[in-house]
């Protein structure tokens, strides 16, 4: 199948620095890998690009190095119509990128599922007249999730933008509730605390630029022992709904003072209600 690639296998995958692995628009890619001897099971220093399409990425351990692009961007699927020659077609939105297994995502690392832009002539214009109209398709989805206790560190650069417009932005979960550590399992990070990361016992520590720049409809935050907040974390996010499935929510140290704003922010405990 021209839009299926599916590496499934019982050793390391590599992804090399100049290689890049992609499908046609609409396409899946998939990479699997039960290896656990050596260190990651999946490594990626290239490209993997499906077009409004998805990828997955499953394997006991992930590292996407700083110049890996995983991208499930959306795709102005736009063309002349010979006979009436207009432009016609549409714009499709963007794609799904799903992590699983225990990952180091480095900082200038991309992962892109934002929406397109493009431009039809207006099918209900008057007879004899151009008219141009703007098209744009909203952001995708981009799944994270822990899968066991080797932890994992995301630093990247997550992307999903609407394409413009009124098209909306993508989603992102970051789920932790399989984590096997006795202490928080996910942790919100500023640059303030950088320096202290290596050390945090934490199972999933994500840095809050990751949260915030991305232009994310929804997050959703799920961490099977509780979410932590570094001092001076300020998550501003005017225009996102947030979820989040704890516990319990705390700050990192006495005094400290971590903030999120959003236009919407919904509680659970562990059990799935409301808390």
């Amino acid at each position: 199948d021209s839009t299926l690639i599916n590496i499934d296998a019982d050793k390391t995958i590599r992804i090399g620095a100049d290689a890049r692995l992609a499908t046609y628009v609409g396409g899946s890619i998939e990479l699997t890998s039960s290896a656990t001897s050596g260190s990651p099971s999946i490594q990626i220093d290239g490209a993997i690009d499906a077009p409004a399409g998805s990828v997955r990425i499953t394997a006991p351990s992930i590292v996407l190095g700083s110049a890996a692009r995983v991208t499930a961007t959306g795709v102005a699927a736009i063309y002349a119509d010979p006979g009436k020659r207009l432009r016609t077609g549409q714009v499709l939105d963007g794609g799904s990128v799903i992590l699983s297994g225990a990952m180091t995502l480095a900082r200038s690392t991309v992962i892109d599922v934002s929406g397109a832009a493009g431009t039809i002539d207006n099918p209900a214009r008057r007879r004899g007249v151009i008219a141009p109209l703007q098209l744009f398709s909203n952001g995708g989805t981009i799944t994270l999730s822990g899968e066991n206790g080797q932890g994992s560190r995301v630093d990247a650069v997550l992307s999903a933008h609407g394409g413009g417009g009124g098209a909306s932005g993508g989603a992102l979960t970051i789920d932790d509730s399989n984590s096997s550590g006795s202490g928080s399992s996910l942790y919100v990070y500023g640059a303030a605390t950088d320096a202290d990361i290596p050390g945090h016992s934490a199972s999933f520590k994500v840095s809050d630029l990751v949260l915030s720049n991305g232009g994310f409809a929804s997050i959703s935050l799920v961490a099977k022992n509780g979410l932590e907040l570094a001092d001076g974390v300020s998550l501003n996010l005017p225009t996102t709904a947030v979820s989040v499935t704890a516990p319990m929510i705390f700050a990192s140290t006495a005094g400290a003072i971590a903030q999120i704003r959003a236009a919407y922010i919904s509680l659970y405990n562990g059990n799935g209600a409301l808390a």
